[in-house]
């Protein structure tokens, strides 16, 4: 698991777009793993509604291995949790973050996050069909995450029903060639039945001529003048 060459003590905020197993699996890692690695305050965490229950319950499920922490001197783990609207959820030492509502079919409410700080602002779609609530955010964005799923000519039921939440890459271009961010980036990246990542770059190129970039795990994205990608070796 790529965590495992994170630091987690050092994060103190989580921000979780909507409540599918796929977004939210690693949470217990993000909780409990920064705590037993020394995260002195408590972590952060930001998401729709339901969110609280499902932390509380997570909480729960490891209370055994918590319990026995704790009899070794260790604090209990801390977590403030925060279910989000639309609008400005934080403002703190010059960043702000804000929650808007995007387009994932049955699934509602599901977000997108957008993050301000230093002039530079970057905005993280979640998932969603190709949505103007997620343009209208994006605007002047720097960079624009988003994700994009790929699948057969004649998808199943079962992928129909998958895909159909989410954007193709024709939409996406049509997504970056309105918000015109300086870098796009795709990740959540869905592939079904032999699709490609050189596929989705294909398609996305014959609508879309701007920079563009296939995130990888701890990939790092530096914004300034010049914005910079790195990937983890």
């Amino acid at each position: 698991m790529q965590q495992a060459r994170v630091d987690l003590s050092s994060l103190t905020s989580l921000f979780i777009t909507h409540l599918h197993s796929d977004h939210v699996l690693s949470v217990p890692d993000l909780i409990l793993t920064g705590w037993t690695q020394g995260r002195k305050g408590p972590l952060d965490v930001y998401g729709p509604t339901g969110t609280k229950d499902m932390i509380t319950h997570l909480v729960a499920a490891y209370q055994v291995d918590i319990n026995a922490r704790v009899r070794n001197g260790r604090l209990l783990p801390q977590v403030t949790v925060n279910e989000v609207s639309p609008g400005v959820i934080l403002n703190q030492d010059g960043v702000l973050v804000r929650a808007f509502e995007v387009d994932h079919g049955d699934v509602a409410p599901a977000f997108g996050y957008r993050v301000d700080a230093g002039g530079r602002g970057v905005v993280l779609s979640g998932d969603t069909r190709p949505s103007e609530g997620l343009i209208r955010a994006a605007e002047g964005a720097d960079v624009l995450i988003h994700e994009v799923a790929l699948g057969p000519a004649n998808p199943t039921p079962q992928q129909q029903y998958v895909l159909g939440d989410h954007t193709f890459p024709e939409g996406a271009a049509e997504v970056f060639r309105r918000v015109k961010p300086r870098l796009a980036v795709y990740s959540h990246i869905i592939l079904q039945a032999g699709a490609t990542e050189e596929e989705v770059m294909a398609r996305t190129r014959a609508g879309y001529a701007g920079r563009l970039e296939l995130a990888n795990d701890l990939t790092v994205v530096e914004i300034g003048p010049e914005i910079t990608v790195s990937r983890p070796r």
